[in-house]
């Protein structure tokens, strides 16, 4: 996809990403979004969603399938590259509160 991190942009660290669902009734929902920050790489972030957490609830619960590494990488625009801690915890934070992500409340 046009938005999606290239290889580059997956190796890159402190950056708060927005997955977004685009399966079915969820691509109409501006909601169907989670946002996270992440001072790892984006790639090794990726690939911990693969193990556990909310997108992959999400996709097992609602639509019944699991999740790939293909999903990520389409799914996810990095939003925001900050070096700053304390900045991207709050930028995050505030994404988060602004923007109501479903996937983000557990």
């Amino acid at each position: 996809m046009r938005n999606s991190p290239s290889v580059d942009s997956l190796q890159t660290s402190n950056v708060i990403y927005e997955f977004k669902c685009k399966e079915r009734e969820c691509e109409l929902l501006a909601q169907a979004k989670y946002i996270e920050m992440t001072t790892t790489t984006l790639s090794r972030r990726l690939s911990m969603h693969l193990q556990s957490g909310a997108i992959k609830k999400h996709l097992s619960a609602v639509h019944k399938r699991k999740l790939t590494r293909q999903d990520l990488v389409e799914n996810v625009t990095i939003t925001k590259h900050i070096t700053d801690f304390n900045h991207l915890k709050v930028l995050e934070a505030l994404r988060i509160a602004k923007l109501q992500p479903t996937l983000n409340q557990q």
